[in-house]
């Protein structure tokens, strides 16, 4: 049964039900944990139940999640990371959930926690205090955090390890803490409403982002085994301050995936259904594995060509709704060469005929509009010089190349391209060979059934020598207040060579694409302090509720650590940073817009690909939420488009061949 098939089954409840009561007023959040945390074969499941304090309309609303391992020696799924072993482990470092991180879901303050009691020896009892109050038994949740979020809504994560959770997150010092329930009467609020534990409140909240490290799963409190117990609540206050909670609510996983558990097999490659919160419950019960990430799996590759991968387009064809692109790269030969894909219905690829041209020695490419197939190729020819080649899309998957291009008469270097603001065309960034200056130039492009030729519009320079450029489209440029209108044009990302310092730039593009004009800057620095330095730069653009914002990846020039900043873009061109991420160390990395307010960074890790997954919010602030790893390979170029569930990355392997990636994706636009 095929993914488009499975998912309908799911929406129809083809074998799949589930007794449920409607999910409209699910709270829905992102997945606690990222895919980089579990090890192969393994995958999150859960269970829910009554903890005591669930309402009518949500009487499963507290879940447990932990980790499971298929055992192909055991031809099960097990707790334990001993190969062979099926019994639940009884030493809490065996199970596959011990240690695991886990990290924010939401956005919000951290507003009570714990992070010192000990953990359980898992002799069958939840630990117990030496002394104190309440019997002696420690606090329920063990240690923890509760994220109060900016909708009024309390999010727990509970059972961490002791001292997993940090001190400038949670600085309580003290070991252990007893719970009062008769203390924690909140009546004064409303019926059925409890006071966070006094102790565990903090005096100064704590700014915590979505995807941010919270702790790692432990076996603490009332927990007998390793495992993460989470759930939302109401908050509250009494007429002093105090903080209280009502009764669960309903969780609802976004950007997930899921497939029930086959006791007799692992999973399905085929199997993942989306997670998207619009209508799934979870209920009682083990069901089903969780995926974690908004990328799915690997649906499909394929090697192309023996040379280096330079860039992909993915675009989905509006007359037949299908989903199509292209990869262009440098052979081994040193020559430009092109081919053109479809992802088949079933996920896989279907290529059609290499295209071979003249020499090359740096490529990149764009379609000529968000919703078109044809495309340029932006070349540094043989000579040195910005060469143009048009390419339209034939038929199975063929790519023709059109009869008129472009060739400048000054040398370049370094060749960026993005599809034009304003009319079909792209608009390139290039650095002169002689003076190290930036030019960005504007070209129209015109179609005439399978040819495809360009003109040169209009361009526009900078007087910084730069050493590394990247370039995006944005066309909903406005600031978060006080503005009126929209910035249409392309925005830089550029090393300087001075000083490697990131520089980034917004170039205004008249709609006709004859004037070009600088119309922002501003020099990168880091919210701690300090110029953001890079040894490469790359920007996408990302929209979100009418506006549009810039998102400048880097890797740090002396750490090669990723850092991911977002700017805000006013009407006029103006530039600040918003919000910030920093990722760790890369060797190569491409970002790509996905979903309308995501954005994918493909990079290169001990030489593995990962492709990073971050959200930008309504107030551009940064969140990351997901990572998926690959095979060994050396480069990588992505592309998506917000219209498609897919994403591409062309890659140079561990054989030196250019192949084609493909994932699907569900990036949403609720969160």
């Amino acid at each position: 049964m095929n993914r488009n098939l499975k998912q309908l089954c799911s929406l129809l409840g083809l074998g799949l039900a589930f007794a449920s009561p409607s999910v409209a007023e699910a709270y829905r959040v992102k997945l606690p944990w990222r895919g980089d945390g579990l090890p192969g074969n393994t995958y999150m499941t859960y269970a829910q139940a009554e903890h005591g304090n669930c309402s009518a309309a949500w009487p499963y609303c507290e879940s447990d999640i932990w980790a499971k391992r298929w055992d192909s020696t055991l031809g099960a799924w097990t707790e334990s990371k001993t190969p062979g072993e099926a019994a639940r482990p009884t030493i809490p470092s065996d199970h596959v959930s011990w240690n695991m991180p886990i990290y924010s879901p939401v956005d919000g303050e951290v507003i009570a926690c714990w992070r010192r009691m000990p953990d359980d020896d898992l002799e069958g009892d939840s630990v117990n205090c030496p002394g104190g109050g309440n019997g002696g038994v420690c606090m329920a949740a063990g240690n923890f955090v509760a994220i109060r979020t900016d909708d009024d809504k309390v999010v727990v994560l509970a059972h961490l390890k002791q001292d997993s959770i940090s001190s400038a997150l949670c600085p309580i010092t003290t070991v252990y803490n007893y719970s009062n329930p008769v203390a924690n009467s909140c009546s004064e609020v409303a019926t059925d409403w409890t006071k966070i534990v006094p102790s565990t409140v903090l005096a100064t909240p704590t700014t915590i982002r979505k995807g941010e490290l919270v702790g790692r799963i432990g076996a603490t409190g009332a927990s007998a085994w390793p495992h993460l117990h989470m759930h939302v609540k109401p908050y509250g206050e009494t007429s002093l301050g105090e903080p209280c909670v009502g009764q669960g609510e309903m969780l609802e996983f976004d950007e997930a995936w899921r497939q029930p558990i086959d006791n007799t097999s692992n999973a399905d490659n085929d199997g993942w259904l989306r997670m998207d919160g619009s209508g799934w419950y979870f209920g009682s019960g083990q069901r089903n594995l969780l995926w974690s990430d908004p990328q799915g799996i690997r649906r499909d590759s394929i090697d192309v060509a023996v040379g280096i991968s330079s860039s992909v387009m993915v675009t989905t064809d509006p007359f037949y709704g299908t989903v199509q692109g292209a990869a262009v790269y440098i052979n081994a030969d040193h020559n430009l060469e092109a081919v053109g894909y479809t992802i088949e219905s079933d996920d896989t690829f279907t290529t059609g005929t290499t295209v071979e041209k003249s020499t090359a020695t740096s490529v990149d490419a764009a379609t000529i509009n968000p919703t078109e197939k044809d495309f340029v190729a932006a070349i540094r020819n043989g000579n040195g010089k910005l060469q143009l080649v048009p390419y339209a899309f034939g038929l199975n998957n063929s790519v023709v190349e059109g009869t008129l291009g472009y060739t400048s008469s000054t040398d370049v270097t370094l060749v960026k391209a993005t599809t034009a603001p304003n009319h079909d065309g792209v608009t390139v960034a290039q650095r002169n060979t002689s003076t190290g200056y930036l030019q960005v130039t504007n070209f129209g492009a015109t179609q005439a059934f399978t040819n495809l030729s360009v003109d040169l519009r209009g361009s526009a320079i900078s007087s910084t020598a730069i050493s590394d450029v990247d370039v995006a489209r944005v066309v909903a440029g406005k600031a978060l207040s006080g503005d009126s209108g929209f910035f249409k044009g392309v925005v830089t990302a550029e090393r300087r060579t001075s000083d490697n310092a990131v520089v980034v730039r917004s170039w205004s593009i008249s709609t006709n694409g004859m004037t070009v004009s600088l119309a922002g800057s501003t020099v990168a620095s880091k919210a701690a302090g300090g110029t953001l330095t890079a040894s490469d730069v790359d920007i996408s653009v990302v929209g979100n509720a009418g506006r549009e914002f810039a998102v400048v990846s880097a890797r740090e020039v002396t750490t090669d650590e990723l850092w991911v900043q977002v700017y805000q873009l006013t009407s006029l061109g103006g530039l600040s940073r918003l919000s910030e991420w920093n990722a760790g160390p890369i060797s190569a990395l491409s970002s790509v817009e996905v979903g309308d307010r995501d954005v994918a960074v493909g990079v290169v890790t001990s030489g593995a690909l990962s492709v990073l997954s971050f959200s930008v919010d309504s107030s551009g602030i940064l969140g990351r939420v997901g990572t998926r790893d690959a095979g060994a390979i050396s480069a990588v170029a992505v592309g998506a488009t917000p219209t498609s569930e897919h994403l591409v990355a062309a890659v140079t392997n561990s054989v030196g061949n250019v192949e084609l990636i493909h994932y699907i994706t569900n990036y949403s636009t609720a969160l």
